[in-house]
């Protein structure tokens, strides 16, 4: 009786898996339609200038990560990029698509033809205008996030530690931000900590300016009213705190 009921329950077993099987694999086939079928811009086409070299690496990228099953090989990857190679950039293209057909350069993997674009046509100067341009740069009328755009965006290019970043930061903040932060208890140490803290006190000074504004839409701006009175061709100053002096101008 033992030994029927265990049988019963390995063909109750065998059943289960036999109809989740075609279940999983049907799920696996979705899948890969789903991502050949998924619609991405190609590339724009690169002509070369150091400026757009990034950004056409970087769509590369995103096209081959968003469709592995399309450009799962080194070869496929590189003669993708390679076909929207125009202007100043066609003749290194003719001259690579040679050097692969008589085998004089390899296609090993992605990650070697990449160095090969940066290196003939990336910005030598790159890392030198990121410095530069940090050390220039200003908040000045921005908020916060979009001050960090700009920022973050040289920061990742300059090759700085921590610390310097954290020094170039505080160097270019709004006087009343900067001022707000360091009132903070306890300090940021790291960037990610002085990015947060940075980040919530724009908000908070946002917020205050935007109440104060409700509550006192006639508030007068704030410094010294001196009144002038015209008697004939006489124009008198009353002096503030002396209100029986009059000075003639």
């Amino acid at each position: 009786m033992m030994a029927s009921f265990q049988q019963m329950f390995v063909n109750i077993l065998a059943l289960q898996a036999t109809a989740t099987a075609p279940t999983t694999a049907g799920n696996h086939n979705a899948n890969d339609y789903s991502q050949s079928k998924m619609h991405l811009n190609d590339p724009d086409p690169f002509d070369g200038l150091p400026k757009n070299t990034e950004s056409f690496i970087n769509s590369c990228v995103n096209i081959f990560m968003a469709q592995p099953q399309l450009y799962s090989d080194p070869e496929s990857q590189v003669r993708f990029a390679l076909s929207f190679l125009k202007s100043g950039a066609l003749k290194w293209r003719n001259s690579m698509l040679c050097d692969v057909k008589n085998g004089t350069y390899v296609i090993t993997d992605w990650n070697d033809f990449e160095q090969q674009i940066w290196q003939n046509f990336g910005n030598k100067h790159l890392v030198d205008e990121a410095q530069c341009g940090l050390h220039n740069i200003h908040q000045g009328s921005r908020t916060a996030e979009e001050f960090f755009i700009v920022f973050e965006d040289l920061k990742a290019k300059t090759g700085f530690n921590d610390a310097t970043i954290i020094f170039q930061l505080l160097c270019t903040l709004r006087p009343d931000i900067h001022d707000e932060v360091y009132c903070c208890n306890p300090h940021p140490v790291h960037y990610s900590e002085w990015k947060e803290t940075i980040l919530q006190v724009d908000q908070n000074l946002c917020e205050n300016t935007a109440s104060n504004s409700f509550y006192n839409p006639h508030r007068r701006p704030q410094g010294r009213f001196t009144p002038n009175l015209t008697l004939g061709s006489q124009t008198l100053t009353i002096v503030p705190n002396l209100p029986h002096a009059l000075s003639t101008q």
